[in-house]
C-alpha cells in the first residue's frame, strides 16, 4: 500500500518535468492531477511521522506493555510486503528506503516491548517508589506500569521522574499535536505548488498480476493487524497506547484513499487499486474503534489513576510514622 501511494506520488511529480503537450503519449483526461498529487504526499508524511509518538512514549514510560505484539507482527508482515513488492517491481530506490524505514520502525517497536519487559524483571527497583531515609521530604515517585495511565503522546515521564503537573502535560501535548499538523500541512503545501505544471492527463494503467497479489496480501493483513491491538485495549484501557499513532494513521489512510479517488473515479482505476483501496477504508473504521476506545476508557483510566495516587500518598504516610 505505501510502495504503491509511493509510486504514484513520484510519479505524478515526475511527470511535472518530463510531460510535453506533443509528445505523443495517449492520456486520459480526467480527475484531478494536482490535487492528488499533494493530497499524497500528506499521506506519505502522515506515514514517516506515525511512529514517532508511540516510539517516544515507550521511552519516556520505560514500557511497551501497551502495545500488542500480535498487532507489531502484523503490521511488519504488512509493511515487509511491500518492501518486498517494491524490490519486486524494481520501483525507485527512494521508494525502496521509505519501505525499510516502515519495516525498521515495527522492529524497534517490537524491540521496545521485549527490552523494557527485560529491564523491569532485571532492575525492579527503578520502577518502584525510592524509599527515603532521610528526615527531608521526597517529592512523590510515579511507578510506571501496564495498567498506567497515559493519556497523551507526548506527556509521559520516566519512572525516577516526578510527575509533571496537568498544564505542563497539556502544554507538552498541545505543542505535539502543533508540531505534528503543522507538519503535514506544510508538506502538502509544498506538493500543491510543486504541482502547480502538472499535466492535465494521465497515463493508461495496466493491471499487473503480481502487484495485485501484493496488494491484497498487504491489504488483509493491515486489516488484520488493528483486531489484537482493539482487543488488547479491553484488558489496558489503551494505558500506554499513543493517540496520535493512530490518528496520524486514520489521517494518513484518508488522505490515500483520497488521492485514488481524485485520480479518477472511472471503473477501471478503481477495479485496479480496489485492494488499496479495501485495506486503507476498512483499517479507517478499525482506527476509529480504536480512538473511541481511548475516549471510552478514559474515565476508567483517571480512576485508576486516582486509585494508585491515594494508595501512594497512604504508603508515604505509613513510612514516615
Amino acid at each position: 500500500m505505501l510502495a504503491h501511494l509511493a509510486t504514484a506520488a513520484y510519479a505524478s511529480l515526475d511527470a511535472l518535468k518530463h510531460h510535453h503537450p506533443d509528445d505523443g503519449q495517449h492520456l486520459i483526461y480526467d480527475g484531478f492531477p494536482r490535487l492528488s498529487a499533494a493530497v499524497g504526499w500528506v499521506s506519505i508524511c502522515c506515514w514517516i511521522i506515525v511512529y514517532t509518538p508511540q516510539l517516544w512514549l515507550c521511552v519516556a514510560s520505560q514500557s511497551g506493555e501497551g502495545l500488542s505484539l500480535v498487532f507489531l507482527c502484523i503490521w511488519l508482515a504488512g509493511d515487509a510486503t511491500n518492501l518486498l513488492g517494491a524490490l519486486w517491481q524494481g520501483l525507485l530506490p527512494t521508494m525502496i528506503i521509505l519501505a525499510v524505514y516502515y519495516s525498521l520502525c515495527d522492529i524497534i517497536l517490537i524491540f521496545q516491548v521485549f527490552y523494557y519487559r527485560r529491564k523491569r524483571s532485571l532492575y525492579p527497583e527503578l520502577y518502584s517508589p525510592l524509599l527515603s531515609s532521610a528526615a527531608l521530604p521526597t517529592p512523590p515517585i510515579h511507578t510506571a506500569t501496564e495498567h498506567d495511565p497515559l493519556l497523551s503522546s507526548f506527556s509521559a515521564h520516566r519512572p525516577s521522574d516526578p510527575e509533571p503537573s496537568p498544564k505542563m502535560k497539556k502544554y507538552r501535548d498541545l505543542a505535539g499535536y502543533l508540531g505534528g499538523a503543522g507538519v503535514v500541512v506544510l508538506v502538502g503545501a509544498l506538493a500543491w505548488w510543486a504541482a502547480r505544471d502538472a499535466p492535465l492527463g494521465r497515463k493508461k494503467e495496466v493491471w499487473q498480476t503480481k502487484a495485485q497479489v501484493v496488494g491484497w496480501v498487504s491489504a488483509f493483513l493491515y486489516l488484520g493487524s488493528r483486531l489484537p491491538q482493539i482487543q488488547k485495549n479491553t484488558e489496558t484501557k489503551c494505558a500506554g497506547l499513543s493517540v496520535l499513532m493512530f490518528l496520524f494513521a486514520m489521517a494518513g489512510n484518508v488522505t490515500y484513499v483520497a488521492s485514488i479517488l481524485l485520480t479518477s473515479t472511472a471503473p477501471q482505476h478503481l477495479l485496479i487499486n480496489a485492494s488499496w483501496l479495501v485495506g486503507s477504508g476498512g483499517t479507517i473504521l478499525l482506527d476509529l474503534i480504536v480512538i473511541s476506545q481511548f475516549w471510552y476508557y478514559s474515565s476508567a483510566r483517571k480512576a485508576e489513576s486516582k486509585i494508585f495516587a491515594d494508595d501512594e500518598a497512604g504508603r508515604l504516610e505509613e513510612e514516615d510514622a
